[in-house]
């Protein structure tokens, strides 16, 4: 199965090469490099993807990236960036999906943060919610 990932970046890298602007393209090199665990290569595609043409679907597999790699603070703040934009250009549908998701990593960090007996920052993160 990786076998197929390999060969598909490969494609995918002769399509960017042949049309630098394609936001697809970079979105799906993202999805392979993901799937091989080559994540900081996959977030710089899928950055790369949004900066072409910004993307609720593509801030979500960002998020989705860091949150693979235990990296809850970069996913939060990349689902709070997904969800400014979203307010902005999409239905609400998305926007409440945003927020769930919004929601579970900070529950995540909170939970992390417990355990490693950061209680400061939990009570910063609440703050911030309240407010």
């Amino acid at each position: 199965m990786l076998g197929k990932f390999k060969a598909a970046i490969e494609v995918y890298n002769e399509a960017n090469r042949a049309e630098r602007e394609d936001r697809d393209v970079l979105f799906n090199l993202g999805l392979c490099y993901r799937q091989l665990k080559l994540y900081d290569k996959a977030i710089k595609c899928f950055q790369e993807a949004n900066d072409i043409s910004k993307n609720e679907e593509t801030y979500q597999q960002i998020g989705r990236t860091y949150a693979v790699q235990e990296d809850f603070e970069n996913a939060l703040a990349t689902y709070l960036d997904a969800l400014q934009f979203s307010n902005d250009n999409e239905g609400i549908g998305v926007v409440r999906r945003l927020r769930r998701q919004c929601i579970a990593v900070i529950l995540c960090l909170m939970l992390l943060w417990l355990l490693l007996g950061s209680t400061r920052r939990i009570i910063i993160i609440i703050i911030i919610i309240i407010t």
